[in-house]
C-alpha cells in the first residue's frame, strides 16, 4: 500500500484490488470508491474502512471539501458509525491520543480481518461494553482479566462476565464461591456482570478479542498497549481506584 494526500487532509491508503471481470489492477482508493458497492463500506467516524483498510483519519476533516463526502457519515446520519459507538465522550477524550497512534487502526484492523474466516470473540458490537456500562468519570474499582472467554456465547465485553442463561464458566465460580466464602454472599444463578459495571467496576480484560478455542490468539497483537493506556488514564484521573488482578 502506499499514502497520497487528498485535498489537503484527507490521508488515502490505496488498496490494491482487481476489478470484477479480473483484468484490471485498481490501485487507486478513488477508483476504488467507484466499483466497490457502497454498502461493503463501513463507517467509523471520519474513518471509512474495507475489509479493515481505512481511508480518511484525518483530525479536523474539511468535509465539504473531501471526494468522498457523498458517502461519509458526517454527511449522511443514516449510516452506521462506529467509532462513536466504540467509547463513550470521556474515554474517547481520554484515550484520543492513543487511538490517533498508528498501531490501533492496524489493530482494528487484524481483528476485522480475522473475522471474516474466523470466529472471534466477543462479537464485534460488544468489544467494548465495559467501556460503554462505566465511563470513566465513575470508575471506582478495576478487575482486570487476561482475554475474553473463547467459548461460544460467553464473552460479551466484560471481563469474567458472561450473558444470562450462559453457563458459568470455572473461573467465575470460583469468583463467587470466594464472594460466598468471605463475605456470605450467596452464589447467583446466572453470571452476567454488568450491575458490578453499573456500579463502578471496570471490568476490563488486558486483551480485548480472542478466536474461538484459543485463548491468547489475539495476544500482542496490539490490545495490551491500548489497555496498558486505559489503566494509566485511570491512575491519572481517577485517585482512589482500587485494581484487583484476576487475570
Amino acid at each position: 500500500m502506499s499514502h497520497h494526500t487528498l485535498q489537503g487532509h484527507t490521508l488515502a491508503v490505496t488498496v490494491l484490488a482487481v476489478t470484477p471481470d479480473g483484468k484490471k489492477s485498481i490501485t487507486g482508493s478513488t477508483e476504488l470508491m467507484k466499483v466497490v458497492p457502497k454498502d461493503a463500506w463501513t463507517f467509523w467516524d471520519k474513518t471509512m474502512v474495507l475489509h479493515g483498510r481505512y481511508i480518511c483519519h484525518a483530525k479536523s476533516p474539511q468535509c465539504d471539501r473531501c471526494i468522498f463526502k457523498d458517502m461519509c457519515n458526517s454527511n449522511n446520519p443514516t449510516e452506521p458509525n462506529l467509532e462513536s459507538n466504540l467509547l463513550p465522550p470521556s474515554w474517547e477524550n481520554a484515550l484520543q491520543a492513543e487511538i490517533n497512534k498508528p498501531y490501533f487502526p492496524e489493530l482494528l484492523e487484524f481483528v476485522q480481518q480475522e473475522r471474516q474466516n474466523k470466529q472471534i470473540y466477543p462479537p464485534e458490537q460488544e468489544v467494548f461494553t465495559a467501556f460503554k456500562l462505566t465511563p470513566l468519570e465513575e470508575v471506582k474499582v478495576v478487575i482486570l482479566g487476561q482475554d475474553p472467554y473463547h467459548g461460544k456465547g460467553q464473552a460479551h465485553g466484560l471481563s469474567f462476565s458472561v450473558k444470562q442463561g450462559v453457563s458459568l464458566p470455572p473461573s467465575l465460580k470460583n469468583i463467587f464461591q470466594e464472594l460466598k466464602t468471605d463475605l456470605g454472599i450467596p452464589i447467583p444463578q446466572q453470571g452476567n456482570l454488568s450491575p458490578w459495571a453499573n456500579q463502578g467496576v471496570l471490568m476490563l480484560n488486558a486483551v480485548l478479542t480472542v478466536q474461538a478455542s484459543k485463548p491468547n490468539s489475539h495476544k500482542d497483537k496490539g490490545w495490551e498497549n491500548f489497555t496498558d493506556a486505559v489503566i494509566k488514564v485511570v491512575s491519572e484521573q481517577r485517585p482512589h481506584v482500587v485494581f484487583v488482578l484476576w487475570g
